[in-house]
Parts: C-alpha cells; structure tokens; sequence
C-alpha cells in the first residue's frame, strides 16, 4: 500500500504533464492556423504563375510541354522530424513504398522520421533532408535545396518525372495519404489555362525569350507545387499531434482523477488509523 505522501508525489507530477501536454497541444492548434493562412498566401501567388502561363500559351502554338516516351520517375516524401504526430510518418510511409515500388534510387525523404520509417521497411532513401532547426525562419530556402536536388537528379540520373507523396488535410481532424505529379505539367491543365479568358480584350505580349521565359514559369509552377504540399504535410503533421495531445490529455485526466480518488482515500485510511490508535490509547489508559 502506498503512503499518501507517495501518491501524491505521483498526482503533482501528473498535474505538471497535463500542463505540458495542454501547452503542445495549444501550439498544435496555432500551428495548424498559421499553415492554412500559408496555404491561402500560396493560392494568391498561384493566380499570378497561371497569368504568366496563359500569357505565355495564348501567343504560342507550339507545344512547349511534351509528355516524355518513357517516364523515369523520381519521389519525394514528406514526413517529419519531430515525434508525437500518432502515425503520421507511418501512413505516408507505407503510403510511399505501396506507390514507388521500393524503387529506392529515386526517392527523396524529407524529414529524419519519415527516413527512418522507410529504412524500417528495408528501403533506404537516395536522400534525406532535415528540416530547419526553426522552421519559423521559412520553407523558403528548404524548397530552394530540394528543387537543386531535383535539377541534379534529371541531370544525372535522367528524371523527367516528378512526384510528391504527402498526408493532406481531408477536414478539421483527419488527413489521408495522396501522390501528386508535378512534373510533366499535364497537358489538359495547360489547355485549361490556354482557353481560359482573359479579363481584357486582347492578351499582354511579351518581349522575353520564349525559352528562357517557359523555364521560368515552369521554376515557379514547381516551386507553387512543392510549397502547397509542404504546407499541407504541415497542417496534417500538427493536425495528428493536436488528435494525439487530446488523447494524452483525456489519459492524462482520466489518471489524475485515479490517483486523487487513491490519494483521499489513502489520506482517510491515515486519519481513521491515527483516529482509531488515539481511542485505543484512550482506553488503554481508562483501564488501569
């Protein structure tokens, strides 16, 4: 049987882990907030690519995006670095190796956790990028590393495919697992933004060269790509530790409820012990 002092030694430390287990789960919250408004920042910046490429496609007829004979087709996977998201890196892991076929030579992990899931499985990952120490600074410069990584594998390794496989929000409290193609652009989307009309009467031309003007839209059709699905994996990853932080917290509660129950009732048990042992003494003391 344990002291009251012992049980409550045990309920102010599970008073402290509620406290700390409310404070992450505020944070998730906020978090999840601040990559939506992101979210929507990036769709008002996605306007202004799709401008330039109904600019672009409205003064061509050539076809400046042809879909290669065969795809050789490189995966990047977005997990995380930090712990307490449920399976968060599990699913898109699993999700991951089920699309890429354990093609390993073309797969790039994006978070140590998520890496560390897939070598689990027996796959090791052709790359791995850690996250910034304070991702607060911005995805900004994390984009600009994996787009580099990307230009060096269709250099080298022949890539003319891109695909992203990331866990993305399906409503306030739950994400699922999807893959998105980001290179080739698909050919209905450019006939979408081709026919698409513009507000004035007559389309903007342009003085740039043709090639160097497609290549840079396209850098920032890749880089619009990449930021959304980063956001996204962001909302999902703090959405899974907000859903795990109220389940600690519903334990966490459940357990302090437990050992107050234990500690008045151990409490009790000491005061009708001290209680009983004083009317013993009494009544030892009547009797002589």
């Amino acid at each position: 049987m344990q002291s009251p002092e012992e049980v409550k030694r045990k309920l102010s430390g599970a008073e402290s882990l509620k406290s700390i287990v409310r404070t992450m789960k505020v944070l998730a919250a906020v978090n999840v907030r601040q990559y939506e408004k992101m979210s929507d920042a990036i769709d008002r910046y996605n306007e202004i690519v799709e401008m330039g490429f109904r600019v672009f496609l409205g003064n061509e007829e050539k076809n400046y995006n042809p879909a290669p004979e065969e795809e050789n087709t490189g995966y990047i996977v977005l997990g995380s670095d930090m712990g307490m998201c449920g399976r968060f890196n599990d699913q898109i892991a699993a999700y991951a190796l089920e699309k890429t076929g354990n093609n390993t030579d073309t797969v790039m992990a994006v978070g140590d956790k998520v890496s560390a899931k897939l070598e689990d499985a027996g796959v090791k990952p052709a790359e791995t990028i850690i996250y910034p120490a304070v991702l607060s600074a911005g995805i900004v410069p994390l984009l600009r590393e994996i787009i580099l990584k990307i230009d060096g594998w269709r250099e080298t390794r022949g890539i003319n495919s891109i695909s992203v496989c990331y866990n993305k929000p399906a409503d306030s409290l739950s994400y699922n697992p999807v893959m998105k193609k980001i290179l080739p652009m698909e050919p209905e989307y450019l006939e979408q933004l081709r026919k698409k009309e513009w507000k004035s009467r007559s389309l903007p031309i342009y003085k740039e060269d043709r090639e160097k003007l497609f290549s840079g839209l396209v850098k920032n059709y890749i880089y619009v790509a990449l930021y959304r699905a980063f956001v996204e994996s962001l909302v999902s990853e703090n959405t899974a530790r907000l859903i795990s932080m109220q389940a600690a917290e519903k334990h966490t509660a459940e357990r302090i409820e437990e050992l107050t129950l234990e500690y008045n009732m151990e409490r009790q048990d000491a005061i009708t012990s001290e209680i009983l042992d004083i009317i013993a003494g009494a009544e030892a003391v009547e009797g002589k």
